[in-house]
């Protein structure tokens, strides 16, 4: 009577507080209740299952040390990622400007080539030119005073002699004409050859209208022989139109080089 009416130990106040400080007692305190047996085994299990549980979950959870230790080596890591990161970045910004020096220098040498090329071009067009011209202006002094030679001869038509010498000096002028086309034809370019050739064609074509005009003359010369009026046969006028040709071209000639010239001489 007196054992059954007295308090367990896990119903005292100092029980209770053995219980909240160590849970694990409540195993015990399953055991000597009063439940029937099939219940403490229910009740057992399941308790014990929690206790695995809770125990699993402890033992598998990293210690605070191991926290530590893996935070440190996370931000160790996030320091050396950001370290190889910076040096990536330095790298590339050398690369950059390796390659903006590279960039810039060959600017510099092709602006640098490009202005002695087309120095030497201008001083080429303007050693060629030069040659060109000499040819032109000394073989068209003389011409000058042959065709005013032959143009006196040309007038005493009635003299055989007078004719043959006007012949003589027009053959020998397209003689001339041709050698001077031949020297401009040999005229060496380099790096000016386009507009070379261009200035030497202009010439050219100067010289075959000079030796087109002067076979007329030729033949003009041996239809005129004895005729009083040589206004009236063919080949004077082929010959005259020949002339107008010859000279209209050739004041074009002069015109575009005096342009030319005032034009440096402005740019100068």
């Amino acid at each position: 009577m007196n054992n059954s009416n007295k308090k367990r130990w896990f119903k005292k106040w100092w029980g209770i507080l053995l219980i909240i400080l160590c849970p694990y007692l409540l195993f015990l305190v399953i055991l000597q209740s009063n439940l029937d047996k099939k219940k403490k085994i229910i009740f057992s299990t399941l308790f014990g299952s929690f206790i695995l549980f809770i125990f699993l979950i402890t033992a598998l959870e990293p210690n605070t040390e191991g926290k530590i230790a893996k935070e440190k080596q996370k931000q160790e890591k996030l320091k050396k990622l950001e370290k190889e990161k910076a040096a990536t970045l330095e790298q590339e910004a050398k690369i950059n400007e390796l390659e903006n020096q590279k960039r810039k220098m060959n600017l510099e040498k092709e602006v640098k080539l490009k202005a002695e090329t087309e120095k030497q071009i201008d001083n080429e067009i303007k050693q060629s030119s030069s040659e060109i011209l000499l040819i032109v202006s000394n073989d068209d002094k003389l011409f000058r005073q042959d065709f005013k030679l032959m143009t006196n001869y040309l007038a005493d038509n009635y003299s055989y002699d007078s004719i043959l010498e006007a012949k003589k000096i027009a053959v020998n002028n397209i003689n001339k004409s041709q050698f001077s086309i031949e020297k401009l034809k040999n005229i060496k370019c380099n790096l000016a050859c386009n507009n070379l050739n261009e200035v030497k064609a202009v010439f050219i074509k100067l010289y075959i209208l000079r030796i087109d005009m002067l076979k007329e003359l030729i033949k003009f010369a041996d239809a005129s022989y004895g005729i009083e009026n040589i206004a009236t046969i063919p080949e004077e006028k082929i010959f005259r139109r020949k002339v107008i040709e010859y000279t209209e071209y050739q004041n074009k000639i002069i015109s575009f080089f005096e342009n030319i010239k005032a034009e440096r001489e402005t740019h100068e």
